[in-house]
């Protein structure tokens, strides 16, 4: 109920941190297998609508795909790379939020090319043109310079795996 209760904006946001903190702090020798890492990621997108969960629910998709890139990559079907992108893009319209929201989701595009997210290389590789303009519609029209800084270092990153330079962690994205 704390998670998807209705009524409790500040409750549901607090929960959705706790979960979101457990998958950047669990220990990295308890992974989660495919069928976890899925409906982990579904859940997480599904709190995007949320805006009280919106924030942490970018923090654990960015611990997430940092910490469980194997086991998401395990799944290929839906492509989950293809799933985070069209969240951010389509379903949360980043221009639009606080400076800290769009932060962390400019975080969630950079840690899909985060060597540490290696395992998603293949899948981000099937994704390439979806990723670089779900990158480009987050990023139109922001005038923050940190928000600014992150976003640019993920698209050099995403360029630099489109040419294979190895920047940016494999695949493209």
């Amino acid at each position: 109920p704390a998670l998807n209760g209705e009524g409790d904006d500040e409750r549901r946001g607090r929960a959705t941190q706790l979960l979101a903190e457990v998958l950047r702090h669990a220990p990295r020798d308890v992974p989660l297998n495919a069928a976890q890492a899925a409906h982990v990621q579904a859940f997480l997108i599904a709190r995007l609508d949320d805006y009280p969960s919106v924030q942490a629910a970018l923090g654990g998709l960015e611990a997430l795909v940092l910490a469980h890139a194997p086991a998401l990559a395990a799944n290929p079907d839906p492509n989950p790379v293809v799933a985070l992108v069209e969240a951010l893009s389509e379903r949360l319209h980043l221009p639009s939020l606080a400076r800290a929201i769009r932060q962390r989701g400019y975080g969630v595009f950079a840690a899909m090319l985060d060597p540490r997210a290696g395992a998603l290389a293949p899948l981000a590789g099937a994704a390439q043109k979806k990723f670089g303009l779900g990158l480009c519609a987050a990023v139109e029209g922001e005038k923050d310079p940190r928000c600014l800084l992150l976003a640019m270092r993920t698209a050099r990153a995403y360029l630099d795996a489109l040419r294979g330079g190895g920047g940016g962690g494999g695949g493209g994205g």
